[in-house]
């Protein structure tokens, strides 16, 4: 007779930890918590401007700590003015470039708008008194080395403003340094007919290295000891191998004259199809490979630089300096043109130091004499 007890119990149990169980699975589930409020950017005042310019920066949730935030603009610190929870106030820092204002603040870091980076420049002699000069290039020690078609030279400017003549090479042209410190000269010895490279060895020793067909101006090396030069005869930017090889390297560039090598390995020339127009001018990019792309035309292109952003700087000898900043959106090409400078009589080469520093290279002309000088542009 307990058996029936016991079974009554069992079921008595089973039912109350079925209700419990249902009555736990029922229950609402507590809900999540609001995440909370960050930092945000909504707008700045003005969009560009120069080093030293005042930036407005409005948001929220910037912290009214002082000391507490730190703005940034294409990465460099800038001088916080002023802060409050919604206000920032910020002095662009010297040679900012274009690029993203960003804000650290409470521990988190938000990027804001583009900032489009005004750069001027300061005019200043460096040296004068050439005799035809033409080119220029720096050898990355502070160096400078001017070459002289008017007495066959090619001169060195130290660091301090001495000068002093280097090396003699039989009407030069373009010049352009490897890696070794060996300079490259193009010379106009045999004009019309060929171009013969030179290179001098850093002790100032002259050797021939290449012949090229026609009349050669420019000249550019890469990273792999490669010259490239800007052939005006034959319309197209020749490519020498460090044995001396000779062979076209981008042809169907009408008047081609002066090469650079961007950072990103791309090789840059000007191109003048009318040389008595100021706006037959081409400015092309050429691929490692040898595909050719138009980066600016319309205006008048002599000598050119590419700086390590990918900046051109090009001249024109109807007095102008110009940038072009080159950025690519997929197959969209973005450009700005800034003239830097009308103040040069007739700009010819131009070469860019490891600082910004642009060394251009005037060549004046009358009816007795044929004289230059070098004038450095420092940008701020």
């Amino acid at each position: 007779m307990k058996t029936p007890i016991i079974t009554i119990l069992i079921a008595a149990c089973t039912s109350l930890l079925f209700i419990g169980a249902c009555n736990k699975d029922s229950s609402t589930p507590p809900a999540n918590p609001p995440a909370p409020p960050t930092p945000g950017i909504t707008a700045i005042s003005p969009t560009t401007g120069s080093d030293s310019t005042v930036v407005t920066i409005r948001g929220k949730l910037f912290g009214t700590t002082p000391g507490g935030d730190s703005v940034f603009f294409n990465g460099k610190l800038a001088t916080l003015i002023s802060s409050s929870d919604t206000l920032l106030t910020a002095r662009v820092p010297t040679l900012a470039g274009d690029g993203y204002i960003t804000v650290k603040a409470n521990g988190n870091t938000i990027q804001g708008p583009f900032f489009d980076f005004d750069t001027s420049y300061w005019l200043s002699p460096v040296a004068g008194g050439f005799n035809g000069a033409n080119y220029i290039s720096t050898d990355g020690n502070g160096n400078l080395f001017v070459s002289t078609q008017g007495d066959s030279s090619i001169y060195k400017i130290g660091p301090q403003g001495n000068l002093t003549r280097w090396a003699t090479v039989p009407y030069c042209n373009g010049t352009s340094f490897d890696t070794a410190g060996n300079l490259f000269v193009a010379s106009q010895e045999n004009f019309p007919n060929t171009t013969t490279i030179y290179k001098i060895n850093p002790s100032g020793v002259v050797s021939r290295f290449a012949t090229d067909s026609g009349v050669v101006f420019g000249l550019a090396i890469d990273a792999k000891g490669n010259l490239y030069a800007g052939n005006n005869t034959r319309n197209s930017v020749d490519k020498i191998t460090p044995q001396g090889v000779v062979s076209v390297f981008a042809g169907n560039l009408p008047e081609a004259s002066s090469v650079a090598i961007g950072g990103d390995g791309n090789i840059y020339a000007t191109t003048n199809s009318n040389p008595n127009s100021l706006t037959s001018g081409t400015v092309v990019r050429i691929t490692p490979s040898g595909a050719v792309s138009t980066v600016r035309s319309g205006l008048r292109a002599d000598g050119i630089a590419v700086d390590n952003n990918n900046k051109i700087y090009i001249t024109s000898s109807n007095g102008q300096v110009i940038a072009i900043q080159s950025e690519e959106y997929g197959t969209t090409i973005g450009l700005e043109n800034d003239t830097i400078t009308t103040h040069v009589v007739v700009p010819i080469g131009i070469t860019v130091d490891k600082t910004g520093k642009l060394y251009v290279v005037n060549n004046i002309t009358s009816n007795t004499n044929l004289y230059g000088n070098v004038i450095k542009l420092t940008p701020h």
